[in-house]
């Protein structure tokens, strides 16, 4: 049936048996999906659009990436479908909502085969009625969701603060708005951590009505929030064109310096160092053995530094230029001398020259990609990063979040949550209630180091 679909994406067109034939590839081949990655890398020489094909064809599929492909096909042979199993079916429920369907209640309705006929907690959702309002089906979805998943505040992954229905509970995700492939590989380093120790995957949470308890701590609070603009933010998400491109990695780089300029500010005992490995390990720039270039890896090798953390090191030194009008020549050596031979300075000074409708920075940027990957280090961070805002807490803990954050928000622990969460304070007649903004990355709280085991020490959090 499916044999003369072809998928559209703008001006080109993937037949579906070329899909499923990289798709098998991409299972069965070791490191075939990387190597899938990579070609796509090479075709789209720009950067910025190189995910874009695979993020249009993931909106289409329940399981859009290859884990999911892994588990839909038996691993000794990859030609037969595998049965449906507990396993794939709490897959498909964490990836649902990629789905493209033309009525949003069917984001909640087509995925009723992954739930028992027998429990309770699931009948509200098995009663398909489609004159609900969609706010209530998907509160039944969430909570049938609650019941099902092994892992089930891995939901909470699903759930941006930015750009949802403000008629949901804050902890039910919105099905209606679709998620990139950027979100599912940021959320699945997330859930490596555990920032509740070994609490983490101990769930005490219950619902009532709308409220959704948990049990946890408070541990920080955001005081400097470092943020693309909202229009920077759209411009980000609809690259088109070279001009679009330069502005959108201006953008990018403004962001970074801004998180620099900052962390400076709250914490003036920071290092150049300190500094270098804060944004390795927010930016965690995954794709970076892409385009390594042989100068580049004789470096890194010397250094004993991985390919990020050079390009991270390199940004942090020739970031003034991005205040400047004009690139000077002496303060690019003395940025670079530590690094590349004098010899190699001037050629990339003389490259950089010939570009000269480029801000300075960025034509330096270009003018480096012979020697150091700085310039592809930017095109992924603004395709990864577009989305996200960088903070700074109360106690100078930087961290990352998906954008929609406030400044003031506090930064959560709960049982049963491998990571830190964001969530907003409120009071309505003297009540304590929260409202669940989205997960988050914060150094130094991933790996349970605020996190005490006395359960005496914890409180209730009521999510609305």
């Amino acid at each position: 049936m499916a044999r003369s679909i072809r998928i559209y994406h703008g001006n080109a067109t993937v037949p579906w048996p070329d899909f499923v034939a990289t798709a098998l590839f991409a299972v069965k081949e070791p490191g075939g999906f990387l190597k899938f990655q990579e070609k796509a890398a090479e075709i789209h020489a720009d950067g910025i659009t190189q995910w874009s094909l695979i993020n249009t064809l993931e909106t289409h599929f329940v399981l859009p990436d290859y884990l999911g492909l892994e588990a839909l096909y038996q691993r000794r042979n990859a030609s037969v479908l595998q049965t449906i199993t507990k396993g794939t079916a709490n897959l498909a429920l964490s990836k649902s909502r990629a789905l493209n369907a033309t009525e949003p209640k069917d984001k909640a309705y087509a995925m009723l085969w992954a739930f028992s006929e027998d429990s309770e907690v699931n009948m509200a959702l098995r009663r398909v009625d489609y004159t609900k309002p969609i706010e209530l089906i998907y509160l039944e979805f969430a909570i049938a969701m609650l019941a099902k998943l092994e892992t089930p505040t891995d939901i909470f992954y699903n759930i941006n603060a930015n750009g949802r229905n403000p008629n949901l509970p804050s902890w039910v995700p919105d099905w209606q708005t679709a998620i990139p492939m950027s979100y599912y590989l940021w959320s699945r380093f997330l859930r490596e951590s555990r920032a509740a120790g070994q609490a983490s995957l101990q769930y005490h949470l219950s619902i009532d009505g709308t409220r959704l308890q948990l049990r946890g701590k408070q541990v920080d609070t955001i005081k400097a929030l470092i943020a693309l603009s909202q229009e920077a933010r759209e411009r980000n998400a609809n690259v088109n064109g070279p001009e679009r491109l330069v502005e959108s990695l201006m953008d990018i780089v403004a962001v970074l310096k801004g998180f620099i300029d900052t962390y400076r500010t709250l914490v003036p005992a920071a290092t150049d160092e300190n500094l270098s490995d804060i944004l390795c390990s927010l930016i965690r720039n995954h794709r970076e053995e892409f385009k390594v270039a042989p100068t580049e890896a004789q470096i890194c090798s010397q250094e004993d530094i991985t390919p990020a953390r050079l390009r991270i090191k390199i940004f942090h030194r020739l970031c003034f230029l991005v205040d400047m009008d004009t690139i000077h020549a002496e303060e690019v050596f003395n940025a670079l001398r530590p690094i590349l031979p004098d010899h190699s300075i001037v050629t990339v000074l003389d490259q950089a020259s010939k570009l000269p409708h480029l801000p300075p920075f960025l034509a330096l940027a270009v003018g480096l990609d012979e020697y150091i990957g700085l310039y592809h280090f930017l095109v992924v961070t603004a395709n990864d990063h577009h989305d996200k805002d960088f903070f700074i807490t109360e106690s100078a803990r930087p961290g990352l979040a998906f954008h929609g954050m406030k400044g003031a928000d506090h930064i959560v622990l709960w049982e049963g949550c491998r990571n830190p969460m964001v969530v907003q304070r409120t009071e309505i007649n003297g009540e304590v209630q929260w409202r669940f903004q989205g997960p988050a990355h914060v150094i130094g709280l991933m790996e349970g180091e605020a996190w005490n085991e006395d359960v005496d020490e914890l409180q209730i959090f009521e999510l609305i």
